[in-house]
């Protein structure tokens, strides 16, 4: 491999291991990950040095991975005999005229909700606020805001994107609309994306709000939440998180769990935004904020970027990452009809077990909302083919950091039995921004995938990119 052809057509650079740049470009979120070695890192500055480091892979005969910058939960990027190419110096973002926002693959979500704060517009972006858009676009894109606007792909309007053969194009639903249909969410298995034009809303006023309700009650709270959900308008949206905390049993080995907790006992959260006033949302969160069992309550009228900065999850997912991480699995499901008792008893057991089972470690569940506008657009109008979702549930397992230990396969047991017991309450589909060991291709993008590996022989004909698109 000649590195150094590369190096002398590049206005930024490439690493070879021993170089600061090298094993800065690998530091990735998952612990893991870390110590996987690729052949070299690239960190490009743009369209230009994208499509030279592919045309170079391809005559050289390597593979290059791509990743934006933000945290992959299992790390894919950092693939060992491949070219890794770090997308994270490619981070400017503008806002245009009519509200477009033109944005590079290395930009992050908190950087983008202040970009379009003084314009008093927002976005459904990831509540992870340094994950890259580049990633998030290459999954779907859910958000606080989904339910009203849909996915970060769905207001994609168009793309400037280099195939695996080397060729740069700007893509949108007249020019070379397969890459285009690609582009959302379709894993960047056709092409890397380095800029993107987003369509972005007025958003006004948000009211935010976070609600902590006693662990005695879970499956109270998890049934209010769903029918409050099932009943909101769109503007109105919410999560539900339930993680284990105590010494050994949260990601940071370094705390307890989150601020306010009781160690030991799992902690359960709901937080979400309403963009309107706060009289609505109060009336809208009566069941769930008037409760018994509701501990904690906070309810504010701010601005975009306030809100989504408030919103943000454990300082775990956000910071880079802490070097007391540890390594945390992240698998998915799509829930499809209402939640009755018997699903919830599943879910509430699920972390029971990660909270005092002596062979595990801890973990979570997420649930948020997957309707509203997503639920407006066609299955095969996009790569991301899960359009008849009411919910994504996420399923958080904290692994230990010894790859051999017993619990690692116990925890494919676990997560098993869980989706055998709620049965016909999932789709089947998994979401391929959570991906996991047991996933494969067909639960990831089902209905679409041959489409897409078309698309991908078409534009990709060596298979330079490395995707999730086969095994």
């Amino acid at each position: 491999m000649d590195i150094d052809s590369l190096r002398g057509c590049l206005s930024g650079e490439a690493a070879l291991p021993g170089n600061p740049v090298y094993d800065e470009g690998r530091t990735v979120w998952h612990p893991p990950a870390r110590y996987r070695e690729p052949l070299a890192v690239v960190r490009p500055t743009g369209t230009g040095d994208v499509a030279r480091t592919l045309r170079w892979a391809r005559d050289e005969g390597v593979r290059v991975s791509p990743r934006s910058g933000g945290h992959s939960f299992d790390g894919f990027p950092v693939r060992p005999g491949c070219v890794l190419l770090d997308l994270s110096p490619m981070r400017d973002a503008g806002l245009e005229a009519k509200g477009l926002l033109r944005v590079q693959p290395g930009s992050r979500v908190l950087a983008l909700a202040e970009a379009l704060a003084p314009a008093g517009r927002a976005l459904p972006l990831g509540d992870c606020g340094t994950v890259a858009v580049g990633g998030l676009m290459a999954g779907g894109g859910f958000g606080y805001a989904s339910r009203q606007f849909g996915l970060t792909i769905d207001n994609l309007v168009e793309a400037t994107v280099v195939t695996g053969n080397g060729e740069v194009l700007r893509v949108d639903a007249d020019n070379a609309p397969p890459l285009y249909w690609s582009c959302r969410g379709g894993g960047g298995s056709a092409c890397i994306v380095t800029e993107f034009v987003i369509r972005s809303f007025v958003a006004g006023q948000v009211t935010a709000f976070d609600i902590v309700w006693d662990w005695a009650a879970a499956r109270e709270a998890l049934l209010g939440f769903d029918a409050v959900i099932r009943s909101a308008p769109r503007k109105f949206d919410l999560k539900l998180k339930i993680r284990t905390t105590g010494d050994g049993r949260f990601l940071d080995s370094a705390a307890a769990g989150p601020q306010g907790c009781t160690p030991g006992t799992p902690f359960v959260e709901l937080s979400g935004q309403y963009l309107g006033p706060r009289a609505e949302a109060e009336a809208l969160l009566a069941p769930l904020s008037d409760h018994p069992a509701a501990q904690k309550v906070l309810i504010r009228q701010e601005n975009y970027f306030d809100a989504v900065r408030e919103l943000l999850p454990l300082p775990g997912l956000n910071d880079p990452a802490p070097p007391t991480l540890r390594p945390m699995r992240v698998a998915s499901d799509f829930v499809e009809g209402e939640l009755r008792s018997g699903d919830v008893d599943v879910l509430v057991g699920f972390v029971d077990a990660l909270q005092h089972a002596r062979d595990l470690w801890g973990g979570c569940i997420l649930l948020e909302p997957a309707d509203g506008a997503v639920n407006d657009v066609a299955s095969a109008a996009t790569a991301y083919p899960h359009r008849k979702g009411r919910l994504v549930l996420q399923w958080e397992m904290i692994e230990s950091s010894d790859p051999h230990a017993a619990g690692t396969a116990r925890l494919d047991d676990l997560l098993s039995n869980a989706r055998e017991a709620l049965g016909p309450l999932l789709t089947g589909g998994r979401y391929v921004n959570y991906a996991d060991r047991m996933d494969t291709a067909e639960d990831w993008w089902s209905a679409n995938l041959g489409k897409l590996r078309s698309i991908a022989a078409a534009h990709d004909r060596s298979r330079t990119i490395v995707s999730r698109l086969y095994p």
